[in-house]
């Protein structure tokens, strides 16, 4: 089985020699229609290798646009969540293959550590893995280090230990962590692993190399928080994984209502021993220290990935504080679940509440909503209730422009892939679906819930082996 069939046509090929050596180069099993023999029957043997290779990366030109058999591969790719794409004229993508990105290997001159060529290694590792190959190839045409960590940077942010001296605070050392993480993963351009994943890890468990080993991460975040009062003290420090090495640590001494600046903070500080951008918050003004500490009751009462938080803390926060903007964000998609499937997150027709009950619920959603797009016209929470508040049945078009908004937003959400995966499959959006599914499972490894929802698609695309 190849790990990466590499689809063009002739004018493309000194492109896809290049291509070929790099990824041999790193260990790769590689297979292009070179590689037919004589003897073989080339259209069943170029669909074998095409439908048993864990990535397919296709090389598009104008001549790759006109040709059939490039566009049936691309096909066969794209339906099993496969396909790689790159462009070498100035041409994009054809439909449906626009859809998802591509990477410009124009101006590519075989340079292994070039950016954009980087880019493609990342999405051939995460298709196929590590190199199955026991041997590492050194070509003439270009020189490629193996590395020993994904090619951009991996960050898994840790449970900040909670060293306030009350095991009952863990509330709130976990729900900072968690404002961390969700802050570094939206104001910066890190790939960063989901929270049900990351949090799994606590105590000896934290260590660097074991957190890598299992999440294939490039560095994790870790720290402690010290609540006193109306004071906190966070220790964070970041480190590489590969060698242990403590790139960035500091210690920040701030009054609660600044916890929200002191998030972006830390989010820069990290960004920048990266190397990556950082965009500030839109919240980062002082808030109400007792509507933020109800807030993360309310979050920590949470039973699975998709909420469930606790309502009346919610209000109570936002009531206390209407400026908190995550708070009005979180009630207003957890009251429009709740009216979903009437009052329970996992099931049960909405039509088992009273009608009166129900419309209560949808318009308290509907007008959180609104406080929230008043506060961040971007939220994306507040986008997915909407998208909840939709009919289950029609209306797919609004719920569809909901969720992508939301994705806009926070690309990188677990569960608002998940989320936008459970919609395509229910309009017959196959591919897609797998698409999203693929990109949950990625970024939350270790949770049940997108696992499942991963297995269930790889078995309907026909990859029942994996």
């Amino acid at each position: 089985m190849p790990d990466v069939f590499i689809s063009y046509r002739r004018s493309a090929e000194p492109h896809a020699v290049h291509m070929e050596r790099a990824l041999r180069a790193l260990g790769y099993d590689v297979w292009r229609d070179s590689a037919l023999l004589p003897h073989d029957a080339y259209q069943e043997e170029i669909e074998r290798q095409l439908r048993a290779a864990r990535a397919v990366l296709v090389i598009w030109s104008q001549e790759a646009l006109d040709s059939k058999w490039v566009r049936a591969e691309a096909d066969v790719a794209f339906n099993a969540g496969r396909l790689v794409q790159v462009v070498i004229e100035d041409v994009a993508p054809p439909l449906p293959f626009n859809q998802i990105q591509f990477v410009n290997l124009a101006d590519w001159t075989g340079d292994a550590q070039a950016a954009e060529w980087r880019k493609v290694l990342a999405s051939v590792k995460a298709l196929a893995g590590a190199p199955t190959s026991a041997t590492v190839a050194a070509t003439s045409a270009v020189q490629v280090t193996a590395p020993s960590a994904p090619a951009t940077p991996l960050l898994a942010v840790l449970p900040f230990d909670n060293l306030s001296g009350d095991a009952d605070l863990l509330y709130f050392s976990d729900g900072v962590s968690e404002e961390i993480l969700q802050t570094v993963a939206k104001t910066t351009a890190l790939r960063t692993i989901g929270r049900s994943s990351s949090f799994q890890f606590r105590g000896a468990a934290k260590a660097a190399h074991n957190v890598a080993r299992e999440l294939q991460v490039s560095h994790v975040l870790d720290g402690a928080v010290r609540r006193s009062g109306q004071r906190v003290r966070i220790s964070a420090s970041l480190i590489e994984c590969a060698t242990a090495t403590t790139v960035w640590s500091d210690r920040f001494d701030r009054e609660l209502a600044d916890v929200f600046a002191l998030q972006d903070e830390i989010a820069a500080a990290v960004a920048q021993a990266l190397r990556v951008a950082f965009a500030p918050s839109v919240q980062v003004g002082a808030i109400d220290p007792v509507a933020f500490d109800l807030y993360l009751r309310a979050r920590a009462a949470a039973t699975n990935i998709f909420g469930a938080y606790d309502t009346t803390l919610l209000e109570a926060a936002v009531a206390r504080d209407p400026r908190l903007t995550q708070a009005w964000a979180a009630l207003a998609l957890n009251l429009a679940n709740e009216a979903r499937t009437g009052g329970w997150l996992d099931g049960g027709p909405a039509s088992a509440m009273p009608a009166a009950v129900v419309a209560d619920l949808r318009a308290r959603a509907r007008r959180a909503a609104d406080r929230a797009f008043e506060l961040d016209p971007a939220s994306a929470h507040a986008h997915a209730a909407l998208a909840a508040l939709e009919p289950q049945c029609g209306a797919f078009a609004r719920a569809e422009s909901h969720l992508r908004r939301a994705l806009a937003s926070s690309p990188n959400d677990p569960t608002l892939l998940a989320s936008m995966c459970t919609w395509c499959r229910t309009v017959g959006r196959t591919r897609e679906a797998m698409g999203y599914s693929t990109r949950a499972f990625e970024i939350d490894p270790l949770t049940p819930a997108l696992t499942a929802q991963y297995s269930i698609l790889l078995h309907r695309v026909g990859r029942v082996a994996e």
